[in-house]
């Protein structure tokens, strides 16, 4: 049986497990002061192309959303966001405790446009100092409901940030999965030469934890950030004793000694076969229960959601991004609710299901190809627990 509940309800791949083993007898230096820390910075470094970046190892997102937004912006000023955002939705109002102010756009399915952008800034700076001011843009990648962003999107929005004088920062607790999108081509390089700030998650990317906050000094408000963070970190008590764990974590998974047989590193090769993993589930689901598997580029992230009654809101929206399959006849929707094991609220109006495919590959069998069974072997909202079995020649 696998999960799809999240993913990061394991432990860690190979080669972090490996490395943190052949390590665990070295005494060094605490709070990320360490040689391990060090290298893992200067690998970072060398694959996103900004020798003279910033890197700093945070333990979680939430955490490093914290820092970062805190670290570019003044306790007058606050961030322009999605209203389906990780910050706006998932983070009990940390940003907010952090003295600063979210503003949502009107966007739907989480993904940030510039049109909306430039409205929420020139309302907000509408009311002058009665309001708060816009200082930074924030997005995800992949978005919070699994699109990604391609490289016109990304410029687009980087664009008029640029227009409106806001920081760019990129929360990349999935940026390991949006790289290896099967069609998407924003690189990493590019990425990086153009915001202001993002990060590259490990948690959701086979490690046991850890985000690394990568920020530029191109620019005075990066170089202020630059500055800010160490502080900042340990005031929010995320500033980690043993900082080398971390360390040890990214080498491994951007160790250059370790690249498969196409060139990947393993941070991206574990990511590429989660996506693998997604498009096997999203056609398993098709398949077998006539549903509106709605995915962009295979991301880590399912967005599931019925063919019933009048459409979402958000459906149509959904639809642009998605890539329907035949569905065939549709079973009435409390025999499909039984079938999935939902609770009863889902029998009413419009729903949904997000899965998180099989993320980490290295708990599953290599030569196995999971397909989902028709009848989950247990189910709740909005996360299913499917049975898998193996693929027969």
């Amino acid at each position: 049986m696998h999960q799809f509940r999240n993913d990061y309800s394991e432990g860690a791949c190979p080669e972090v497990l490996e490395a943190l083993i052949q390590t665990n007898a070295e005494q060094t230096p605490g709070y990320g002061t360490d040689e391990h820390c060090e290298r893992a910075a200067a690998l970072l470094r060398e694959v996103c192309g900004q020798p003279a970046a910033y890197v700093r190892f945070i333990p979680g997102g939430t955490a490093a959303n914290a820092v970062c937004i805190s670290a570019f912006t003044d306790d007058f000023e606050g961030p322009i966001l999605a209203a389906d955002a990780h910050p706006t939705a998932h983070e009990t109002g940390a940003i907010e405790a952090c003295g600063r102010r979210i503003l949502a756009t009107a966007d739907a399915f989480g993904v940030l446009a510039p049109a909306e952008v430039e409205r929420v800034y020139h309302a907000s700076i509408a009311g002058g100092c009665h309001t708060t001011r816009p200082a930074m843009l924030y997005f995800s990648n992949t978005s919070e409901l699994g699109h990604v962003y391609t490289r016109a999107e990304f410029d687009s929005l980087c664009d008029v940030a640029e227009k409106l004088d806001l920081a760019v920062y990129v929360d990349g607790a999935r940026m390991a999965s949006a790289l290896t999108a099967a069609d998407g081509d924003l690189t990493l390089e590019h990425l990086a030469s153009r915001a202001d700030a993002f990060t590259l998650g490990g948690t959701k990317a086979g490690m046991l934890f850890g985000e690394a906050l990568v920020v530029s000094p191109r620019t005075a408000r990066g170089r202020r950030a630059i500055e800010r963070i160490p502080y900042l970190t340990k005031r929010s008590g995320h500033m980690t004793a043993k900082g080398r764990l971390m360390g040890i974590q990214y080498e491994a998974v951007f160790d250059p000694e370790l690249r498969d047989a196409e060139g990947l590193l393993p941070y991206f090769t574990h990511a590429k076969r989660s996506n693998e993993c997604a498009v096997m589930l999203a056609n398993g689901l098709e398949r077998r229960l006539r549903a509106i598997c709605a995915y962009n580029r295979q991301p880590a992230v399912l967005l599931v959601r019925f063919r019933y009654g009048r459409p979402h809101r958000r459906s149509q929206r959904c639809r642009s991004h998605a890539r329907q399959g035949p569905h065939g006849a549709r079973p009435s929707r409390p025999a499909l609710c039984d079938e999935l094991g939902l609770p009863a609220r889902a029998r009413r109006g419009a729903f949904g299901v997000h899965l998180r495919p099989l993320a980490h590959r290295w708990a599953t069998d290599r030569n196995h190809t999971p397909l989902i069974e028709k009848r989950p072997v247990t189910g709740a909202f909005p996360f299913i627990v499917w049975e898998t079995i193996s693929a027969r020649s």
